[in-house]
């Protein structure tokens, strides 16, 4: 037996271009808004006696959960049934979750980095993910609120939750993202996020076909950037009026100051299905994850202009390491330099060929990203979990005995507890030595 059940949470009241300027001022701005969306989920779920006890009822083979959602974790803890995670922004550098994890060549999840670092960029990047795992305190605060609230199992850290998933399935393409070494126990999925395109609405596909053999250009910053102000808008619908390309541009407010009779202003857009259309020329977009990987399935070229969080990673990955456009900071958003990276990216015919072999080498796969999901969830049911696949031996391990400190330490100890013994004694056979072979030269040296 299956049943949805919907649980009303207030939504993060974050939106807008502000919110790019807040967040880059302010590194930490999401914080205080993410605990109490934290606590106001745990109070609505554990809160609710009837809902927990008709989850316990029907007792189920199986929980898939958000890992970013300690929520989640909490529950199956609750339920004490197989769970299998999931991650949809791929390897955040949690210890508990995705070791072993090396700062010299995995850069933060929500840096600008590639793996190929500099050292300032590897002692910034060792500082970043160090701090972001100390703050995991802060983090879980909600969840141990919780626990005493509700009288859950208070002994169970949070951490120690992680082992219980009998897997982790992360979305991540290895064509895209940077190689890593993985435990038996994650499961790298490629494709979760890859869909072919479905017919345009009629009114949208005839406006496609008009662009003829110029093909035409999407615009979108995704949900968390409706619309931009005005004069950021005007600037871009003057950019967009001199082209010869027809432009699908997400917006919530069409009118727009200079707009171009090329250019149609949507307040939605099925952009999965656009990006599928082979007179697609250009997307410009923010590279959120599912951007990212739309663009990178079908195959592209971008104008990458990232504006917070994992974007600047996805950015990066999409224009150096697999060369299918340029980026643009959204800080020196003018209108020359819009112009010009969108007219460079349009002309020159590497970007377009870059992009083509990207979306091949991602599709060439043994099997479709949703089918190998649905393998794995049903493996765990089948096998009423999949614990085999933790090195228990490493979970109980201590951080310190994780990272061999304490064998270090008596190495260590040995050694120089050696050293001191052999200068110990080397220096008494000397004296013994100089004792019995001159002894007129330490009688000389008494007088």
């Amino acid at each position: 037996m299956s049943k949805k059940l919907n649980l009303t949470i207030p939504p993060l009241n974050l939106s807008g271009e502000m919110l790019i300027h807040k967040v880059r001022t302010n590194a930490f701005y999401f914080v205080p808004q993410w605990l109490e969306y934290g606590r106001e989920m745990m109070d609505a779920l554990f809160g609710d006696k009837s809902l927990l006890g008709e989850l316990r009822s029907e007792k189920y083979d199986l929980m898939f959960l958000d890992i970013i959602a300690p929520e989640g974790l909490l529950l199956m803890d609750y339920l004490n049934i197989p769970s299998v995670g999931y991650s949809n922004f791929g390897f955040d550098n949690n210890w508990d979750i995705s070791p072993p994890i090396n700062p010299s060549y995995m850069p933060d999840a929500f840096s600008a980095y590639s793996e190929y670092m500099t050292f300032w960029e590897r002692l910034i990047n060792t500082v970043s993910i160090t701090t972001m795992n100390l703050m995991k305190i802060q983090y879980q605060s909600p969840c141990d609120e919780a626990k005493v609230k509700y009288n859950l199992n208070t002994s169970l850290s949070l951490e120690s939750v992680f082992t219980r998933l009998s897997l982790l399935i992360v979305n991540i393409d290895f064509v895209f993202d940077y190689p890593r070494p993985v435990f038996p126990w994650v499961k790298p999925v490629s494709g979760v996020l890859f869909h072919s395109p479905k017919p345009l609405p009629k009114e949208l596909d005839q406006f496609v076909e008009s662009s003829g053999d110029a093909g035409f250009i999407i615009l979108s910053f995704g949900t968390l950037i409706p619309e931009l102000t005005a004069e950021t808008a005007a600037m871009v619908a003057r950019v967009f009026a001199r082209l010869p390309q027809k432009v699908i541009w997400r917006n919530i407010n069409s009118n727009i100051s200079g707009l171009g009779n090329n250019t149609k202003v949507l307040p939605w857009i099925p952009q999965n299905d656009l990006l599928g259309h082979p007179k697609a020329r250009l997307f410009i977009t923010h590279c959120g994850v599912s951007s990212s990987h739309e663009v990178l399935y079908h195959g592209v070229p971008v104008v990458a202009v990232p504006l917070f969080v994992d974007q600047f990673g996805h950015a990066r990955k999409l224009v150096e390491r697999l060369g299918m456009g340029e980026e643009l900071d959204f800080f020196n958003f003018t209108e020359s330099a819009f112009s010009g990276t969108v007219l460079n990216v349009l002309n020159n015919p590497k970007y377009f060929k870059n992009a083509k072999r990207a979306a091949a080498t991602v599709r060439d796969q043994p099997m479709d990203g949703k089918e190998a999901l649905m393998f794995w969830v049903e493996y765990a049911i089948r096998n009423n979990g999949s614990l085999h696949f933790h090195s228990q031996g490493m979970e109980r391990l201590s951080w310190y005995q994780y990272l061999l400190l304490d064998v270090v330490s008596v190495l260590f100890s040995t050694v120089v507890t050696v050293v001191v013994l052999v200068y110990l004694i080397c220096k008494l056979v000397c004296r013994h030595v100089t004792k019995k072979w001159f002894p007129s030269k330490r009688k000389n040296k008494t007088e």
